[in-house]
């Protein structure tokens, strides 16, 4: 198997190179090296072309969004060539009509597609796809081994008493999120909803080095509950996770959402927005979380109260038992199926 990637780990330098692996030894790692500068970070790839007038079983784009990606699919669609699109997420939005035709003519031009889930069907469909062609695989980026115990009640207190002595957190309450400090995330929002919030709700946002207009806010309002943390390793994160009592992600628009998978598999039930679709294949509504909308800090508020009102263990066996089906081993056997059955 060859795996052709168009960005090499220290090019990517939104993420931390700690959660990179670079374990080739089951496969053949390609790195083009020619490429051709665009503006605004994107290139071509003459290279790809190359590669793809080789012979292959299947050829599957992960997503079609790259500059790279449409000369090549353009390419096989001459050749008369098939390949697969997978995408791990899709929202509907409004477009012009020049957009949609684009995306229509490079959605619309696969002989199959890999879909993260329901909600990103709808999204393949609208732009041309066969539904009858669409397979399901289940995004995330944990393992098994990544997916946290069943403990009873008893255990599940005491670790948690345990975590949040380690971590000094004082609340009674503590709801974590965890991201880059960028307008899309919506931290802003959770601290607008952290106005409507009692004191003794901690709210602790992990991600790196905080914006000055972030700590202005919480210095004028006197946001003793709202806490910023730098960027965790892997295993200090897992703390957070396992220390919390809800996740929040206020986001703006997230094609699909890793931490959502991090927070089910640590057992935490989660608020998101209805602009996240892992908020819409992830979350049973009531069970393990809520959706609200976008932008509204009143209704973040009040989701939070109203997890707080529920059973947190009841909430984290869902939340678990959810996670078990999100992990690489099942999305790998999902590839396998879809590909030699």
């Amino acid at each position: 198997m060859r795996v052709v990637f168009l960005e090499c780990p220290s090019e990517q330098m939104h993420r931390s190179t700690q959660w990179f692996r670079e374990d080739y030894t089951y496969f053949e790692a390609v790195f083009p090296k020619k490429r051709i500068p665009l503006p605004k970070g994107h290139f071509l790839c003459p290279e790809l072309l190359s590669l793809l007038r080789e012979d292959y079983d299947e050829i599957i784009f992960g997503g079609y969004s790259d500059a790279a990606i449409p000369p090549a699919m353009a390419y096989l669609k001459l050749r008369r060539k098939p390949y697969i699109i997978e995408i791990d997420g899709g929202m509907v939005s409004e477009e012009s009509w020049l957009k949609y035709r684009i995306k229509h003519f490079l959605l619309s031009s696969a002989d199959s597609w890999y879909s993260s889930g329901h909600y990103s069907d709808r999204y393949l469909v609208h732009y041309g796809a066969d539904p009858e062609k669409i397979r399901h695989y289940p995004f995330t980026s944990l393992k098994n081994k990544d997916i946290d115990l069943p403990l009873d009640k008893n255990q599940f207190e005491e670790r948690k008493k345990d975590l949040r002595t380690k971590l000094a957190i004082p609340e009674s309450k503590m709801v974590l999120t965890v991201g880059q400090f960028i307008p899309r995330k919506g931290f802003d929002v959770l601290l607008n909803a952290a106005l409507e919030m009692e004191p003794s709700v901690g709210i602790y946002i992990v991600g790196g080095t905080a914006p000055q207009e972030y700590l202005d806010f919480v210095q004028s309002h006197a946001l003793t509950n709202v806490h910023f943390i730098g960027f965790q390793p892997k295993e200090e994160l897992k703390e957070y996770y396992r220390a919390a009592d809800i996740f929040v992600l206020p986001t703006r628009e997230d094609m699909w959402g890793l931490v959502i998978n991090e927070a089910i598999a640590n057992g935490l039930p989660v608020i998101t927005t209805e602009k996240c679709v892992a908020g819409h294949e992830l979350i049973e509504e009531g069970k393990n979380g809520f959706l609200v909308p976008v932008d509204d800090p009143s209704a973040i508020a009040e989701a939070i109260r109203k997890v707080v009102d529920l059973d947190a263990y009841e909430m984290r066996k869902c939340s678990l038992e959810i996670a078990k089906e999100y992990t690489i081993e099942n999305m790998a056997e999902a590839h396998l199926r879809a590909l030699f059955n």
